[in-house]
């Protein structure tokens, strides 16, 4: 039984079978009232005693004893009373009481009880040799005021309490059984929800353990393919981070010739201009490095108060001089790196400085699909970008449109890599236009927290 398949078939059979045999009690426990009664008549008991109640109701006064004297030749046992008798009761059964119901006359209504009483030790239908045991009982009115006690001796006093205590037992082997089998269900599907969360948190990180191979067959070929793909994945970027390191560090090396060359050149105007294009190049190579690494090393998970992140990188700039301003914030927590966050900031503050000689920003709260999450806006009045162009300048060696980067310096690799950043901390960076005319940059991150009261 290597399948899963097979597997929980067998639960779910085994489970419906106890869930049978829990039944089978309760019905067989009112067997002897639905099939015959104690004296071996093939019409239901309910249907006999409302015949009784019937001929009783016909019957004279004065002939009424006479009548019960022949009514209790049989296993049953009938008296009158005038007076509604007490009742010691520790079972009772609406089923059957509906039953009989069906079957008494419908003249007027009438009392009607149904139930286990205990035997008293001077009652003569306990067995004087044993225990006073529990009685099936009924008490019927009769249309003369007084009331008609019907007794069971046999069957259903000594089947009854049988019978129940058989369904309670039953109903807690099932319920012990039916318990397992959930506990085992979920043992069998462990290995499924393990996939299920690592293929979700596929390319977040490819070093992660693999995974351990267990559960049924076709979860441990599952997870061993898993296993052998990520693998394979992680040394594709591996030899791909190896090779533009390697171009980086041998360019690395002719631009440093090329910048001691330039040195010697006499013409300020071109040796500024030649040093400005060697600078964009080592800016290249280093962000193009940068893009392919992330993803191929976990990111540090840590708590970060990203209030504290924002202000820190406000009063930095503004010592230097930057008009950048921080209109709005309130104390919130996420998880990741903060130093590859305090990176994205620090790319969409230049960016806004570069364009628009100024960086305004908001940190506020919001939600979304039901989530808490923290909001980050980098708004700028500079000329923006427009809305056919906003998801192409996400994408890698992407500048924007001619008015956004008029003579303006850079690898195109900003954007990308905020982005990716942004994305690894499970959050969105989405491009819009700010209400001061220009870009906003919003940063949408799960909030960490968020049942904390922010302020």
């Amino acid at each position: 039984m290597k399948g899963i398949t097979i597997r929980l078939h067998i639960i779910m059979l085994v489970a419906l079978a106890m869930i049978f045999l829990a039944c089978v009690p309760i019905i067989l426990s009112h067997k002897p009232f639905e099939l015959k009664d104690p004296d071996g008549s093939r019409e239901p008991l309910a249907k006999k005693i409302a015949a009784v109640v019937e001929l009783l109701d016909a019957t004279p006064n004065e002939l009424v004893p006479k009548t019960i004297h022949i009514l209790n030749m049989g296993t049953i046992r009938y008296e009158v009373a005038d007076q509604l008798p007490p009742r010691r009761t520790t079972w009772s059964f609406p089923l059957v009481e509906m039953q009989l119901r069906h079957y008494l006359p419908f003249e007027r209504e009438r009392f009607l009880w149904i139930g286990l009483d205990e035997a008293a030790a001077d009652d003569p239908m306990a067995d004087a040799t044993a225990s006073p045991t529990a009685l099936l009982r009924m008490i019927v009115e009769l249309n003369n005021g007084t009331y008609l006690v019907i007794s069971e001796r046999d069957v259903i006093s000594k089947e009854v309490p049988i019978y129940l205590g058989a369904t309670a037992l039953q109903m807690v082997i099932a319920l012990t059984v039916f318990g397992l089998l959930c506990v085992l269900l979920v043992r069998q599907m462990r290995p499924v929800v393990q996939v299920a969360e690592a293929v979700s948190r596929f390319g977040q990180s490819f070093d992660e353990a693999p995974l351990q191979i267990s559960g049924p067959h076709e979860v441990t070929i599952l997870v061993a393919a898993f296993n052998r793909m990520r693998a394979q994945i992680r040394r594709l970027l591996e030899g791909r981070t190896r090779m533009l390191a390697a171009v980086n560090h041998d360019l690395a090396t002719y631009l440093t010739r090329l910048s001691l060359r330039v040195e010697q050149v006499p013409d300020a105007s071109l040796r500024t201009r030649l040093s400005r294009d060697i600078e964009q190049m080592k800016s290249l190579t280093a962000n193009t490095l940068t893009l392919a690494r992330i993803g191929e090393t976990l990111l540090p998970n840590t708590r970060i108060n990203l209030q504290a992140v924002v202000r820190q990188h406000v009063e930095d700039y503004s010592e230097h001089g930057g008009a950048v301003f921080l209109e709005r914030s309130y104390s919130c927590v996420l998880r990741g790196d903060s130093l590859a966050l305090g990176r994205v900031l620090s790319n969409l503050i230049d960016n806004a400085l570069k364009f628009a000689g100024a960086a305004y920003l908001v940190l506020q709260p919001c939600t979304a699909a039901g989530r808490a999450e923290i909001e980050l806006l980098v708004d700028d009045a500079g000329p923006g970008i427009s809305p056919a162009t906003r998801s192409e300048v996400l994408l890698p060696f992407q500048r924007g449109d001619a008015a956004r980067n008029l003579n303006a310096a850079g690898s195109g690799l900003g954007l990308a890599i905020s982005a990716d950043i942004v994305a690894w901390h499970q959050g969105t960076l989405t491009l819009e236009e700010s209400p001061r005319g220009g870009l906003r940059v919003r940063l949408r991150f799960p909030d960490a927290d968020p049942d904390r009261l922010h302020r």
